[in-house]
C-alpha cells in the first residue's frame, strides 16, 4: 500500500501559512518513517512565478522528503476550486489506478499517527470519510499551530484544540449554538468535551485512484464534491471518532460578518434548505454516519443523551416531509 499525498498550493498568504502552521504536522518523525520505507509520497505543487518565496520557507533538512513541482502561471488561470481540481486531475493521470491518493490542503493540520491508523487499514477499502472541521486561526492560538514538534501533535490534544477554537463557519451549523444558520450542510452538537457531527458533505480524506478515473474537471465540480455526492464504491471507511485520529483546517475569522445570524433558528428553514440542497445519496450517508470528537475518553457515556438531539432533529424532518406529501395528496 502506498499513499500519494498531494497538495496544490499558491498565493503568498496560503503558502506562508502552509509553511508556518501545517508543514511540520506533514514531515512529523512517525511520517518520515514511512517516507523512507517508500510508504508515502508527499508531492506539492507551487507556481513557478512563486518558486523563490516557496524556497525562502522550505526547511533544508526535511525538503528531501518532498517531491516539489513548479508549474507555468497559465495553468493557475481558472478559481481556486477549480484550478484545484484541474491540476489534481492532471497530476493523477500519471499514478497507478489502485495507489491511494490522500489530498492535502495547505490550511491543514493532522495529528501524528494520522497516516499510521490508515496504513493499518491495508488494502481493504476504497474510500475513506471523515469530517474536516475547521477552526479560527487567530492571535491567540497561533503558537499551537506553529509548534515545531518532530514527534506530532496527539490526536488528544488536537481534538481538546478544534473543539475550543471552532470557526464561525462551523458554529453556523451547530444547533445549540446562537449563530446557527438553518443551512445545515453538517448538523453538530457541541458540549465542553466532545462534539458530535453529522454531515451531508463527507470529506473524502483517501481513496483509490481508480475511483475518480471519469472524473472530468471541466463540470466545475471539485473532486471531494464528486467523491461525495456519487455512489462509487462499496468499500468503504467511514472514520467515526476521534479516538484514532483528529485532523482541522483552519482560517481567519471575523465575528462581526456573521452577527446577523445570531437568534434565527428555525428548523423548518433548515429542512427547505436540507430538501433544495441535498442528494438523496446525500441524504443516506447523514443518516447512516456520524462522527464523535472526543477530548477526553471518559466522558464517551453521555453520547445517549446527546443522540436525543439528532433523533429529534431527523424526526421533525419526517415529520415535514410527511407533512409536504399529505398536501400534495390534497390536491
Amino acid at each position: 500500500m502506498i499513499i500519494e499525498s498531494i497538495g496544490i498550493i499558491w498565493g503568498k498568504n496560503y503558502i506562508r501559512n502552509f509553511f508556518n502552521y501545517s508543514y511540520n504536522h506533514f514531515l512529523s518523525k512517525n511520517n518520515i518513517y514511512f517516507i523512507k520505507q517508500k510508504k508515502l509520497k508527499i508531492n506539492i505543487i507551487f507556481k513557478k512565478s512563486e518558486e523563490k518565496f516557496v524556497k525562502e520557507y522550505i526547511n533544508k533538512t526535511n525538503d528531501k522528503y518532498i517531491n516539489i513541482l513548479f508549474l507555468p502561471d497559465f495553468k493557475f488561470k481558472k478559481n481556486k476550486y477549480e484550478t484545484h481540481s484541474f491540476l489534481i486531475n492532471q497530476f493523477l493521470k500519471g499514478i497507478n489506478d489502485n495507489k491511494y491518493i490522500f489530498l492535502m490542503y495547505p490550511d491543514q493540520i493532522i495529528s501524528k499517527n494520522f497516516f499510521q491508523f490508515l496504513f493499518k487499514n491495508k488494502n481493504y477499502y476504497e474510500l475513506f470519510f471523515m469530517p474536516g472541521l475547521k477552526i479560527a486561526l487567530n492571535k491567540n492560538n497561533k503558537n499551537f499551530l506553529k509548534k515545531k514538534n518532530n514527534s506530532g501533535i496527539e490526536t488528544e490534544e488536537l481534538s481538546k484544540f478544534i473543539n475550543k477554537n471552532l470557526h464561525i463557519k462551523m458554529k453556523l451549523m451547530t444547533i445549540n449554538n446562537e449563530y446557527y444558520n438553518n443551512a445545515p450542510a453538517w448538523l453538530i452538537y457541541k458540549s465542553p468535551n466532545q462534539l458530535i457531527v453529522k454531515s451531508f458533505h463527507l470529506t473524502p480524506i483517501m481513496f483509490k485512484n481508480k475511483l475518480i478515473k471519469y472524473y472530468d474537471p471541466n463540470n466545475k465540480i471539485g473532486i471531494d464534491d464528486y467523491l461525495t455526492k456519487n455512489f462509487l464504491s462499496n468499500k468503504i471507511k467511514f472514520i467515526e471518532n476521534s479516538n484514532n485520529i483528529a485532523w482541522c483546517s483552519y482560517e481567519d475569522e471575523n465575528l462581526n460578518n456573521f452577527s446577523s445570524f445570531k437568534n434565527t433558528k428555525s428548523y423548518i428553514e433548515s429542512f427547505r434548505w436540507i430538501e433544495s440542497c441535498t442528494s438523496k445519496y446525500q441524504q443516506y450517508l447523514f443518516k447512516k454516519y456520524v462522527f464523535h470528537l472526543f477530548t477526553n475518553k471518559k466522558y464517551t457515556g453521555i453520547l445517549k443523551k446527546i443522540k436525543f438531539s439528532f433523533i429529534l432533529f431527523s424526526l421533525l424532518f419526517s415529520l415535514y416531509k410527511f407533512s409536504k406529501y399529505l398536501k400534495l395528496c390534497k390536491k
